[in-house]
């Protein structure tokens, strides 16, 4: 609870001992057992009977205990990864995709694209490849998303928006080069397919997707009037408290200056990682120093490492749902909507990131 105190400090930019900084009267928010609230339910009622008389006090302390241990019993929560949910792109949407990859079979490989076209013997390869890709993401339900991600950058062309030719996995399918989301011929350059989606992990496929940055909100407004205004938005993107920060935040807040917070400056990296602060304290002699003369501060520095700092957006992550986006994650609302979970998170909701 005290450093929860710390933390609301440095979050509202407020001294530890300025007099208006509000501290909450309740310091326990721990979940109790069923024993120990009856027995502070016990003490309460106690309380009010001096003020109030006996009576009704201890009946409603009675009911309202029952009440809720049989709401408890009430309530089933399974934890759980839930299914995807993305926009319905046509009726039979495995014929709709196999229709689009046929077409983009005579468009792409049975005529020259960017001056390449594979020779006649290797189209056998190609239609081994194309048909296990089909296969793949028909078993793992993935038709949609490919639908989507045509249509997007489909519309993005046509309109002369400007799009990448497929970064990163993306460009090992067959399928999206055949569907022009990307420009890359995956047999040719020899890339493998599992890179991007893999039949052996249930992950969720992440095209990267880039477009001219001058007209990115235009992509994204046609996305809200297709697909609907409820059903689109960006991804929030939290900062946390390195070792480096939490302590020097902590220090701050507490009075400190400059010079008395320049150990921080000395904490070791390993691959580009700062070391916890007790770690770093045994290989530093100045934070081991800083440990000693401040061993309150020091403890609340090493409770806030890994915490959460602040709140912004993800620079290019948008989700896409099938149905409104409050049924699976909170949404802030104020200027453009974002959803308040984060770029791993949203996919436990069966929320589709795309980049």
């Amino acid at each position: 609870a005290d450093t929860l105190d710390v933390l609301s400090a440095i979050t509202t930019n407020t001294q530890m001992d300025a007099p208006w900084r509000p501290i909450p009267f309740i310091r326990d928010f721990s979940i109790k057992p069923f024993t120990e609230i009856v027995r502070e339910a016990s003490s309460a009622r106690q309380r009010l009977e001096k003020l109030k008389g006996e009576g009704w006090v201890g009946s409603a302390f009675k009911e309202a205990l029952e009440g809720s241990q049989r709401l408890a019993e009430m309530c089933v929560y399974e934890w759980k990864r839930l299914d995807i949910s993305l926009p319905k792109m046509a009726d039979d949407e495995t014929a709709t995709l196999v229709e689009n990859v046929k077409r983009g079979w005579r468009e792409r490989l049975l005529k020259p694209v960017l001056g390449y076209q594979p020779p006649k013997e290797l189209l056998p390869v190609y239609k081994e490849r194309l048909n296990y890709e089909l296969s793949v993401l028909k078993k793992m339900g993935f038709e949609r998303y490919f639908l989507l991600v045509q249509d997007l950058v489909g519309w993005s062309r046509r309109n002369g928006i400007m799009t990448g030719p497929g970064r990163g996995s993306v460009g090992g399918s067959l399928v999206a080069f055949l569907l022009g989301i990307t420009d890359v011929d995956p047999i040719r350059f020899k890339l493998f397919f599992e890179r991007f989606i893999n039949p052996d992990r249930i992950d969720l496929p992440d095209a990267d997707l880039d477009f001219m940055s001058s007209r990115r909100q235009e992509v994204i407004d046609y996305l809200s009037a297709t697909y609907g205004k409820d059903r689109v938005a960006g991804i929030s993107n939290y900062t946390t408290f390195a070792s480096a920060s939490a302590l020097r935040d902590t220090g701050r807040v507490h009075g400190l200056d400059d010079r008395s917070l320049s150990c921080t400056k000395y904490i070791p990296k390993e691959r580009g990682q700062s070391l916890p602060l007790n770690e770093a304290a045994e290989q530093v002699p100045e934070l081991a120093a800083f440990k000693e003369a401040h061993p309150d501060l020091w403890a609340h520095a090493t409770r806030l490492e890994g915490s959460m700092r602040s709140l912004g957006q993800h620079a290019a992550g948008m989700v896409i749902a099938g149905e409104p986006l409050v049924n699976r994650a909170v949404v802030q609302t104020r200027g453009a909507p974002v959803v308040n979970w984060d770029k791993r998170a949203v996919e436990d909701w069966g929320l589709v990131k795309m980049d």
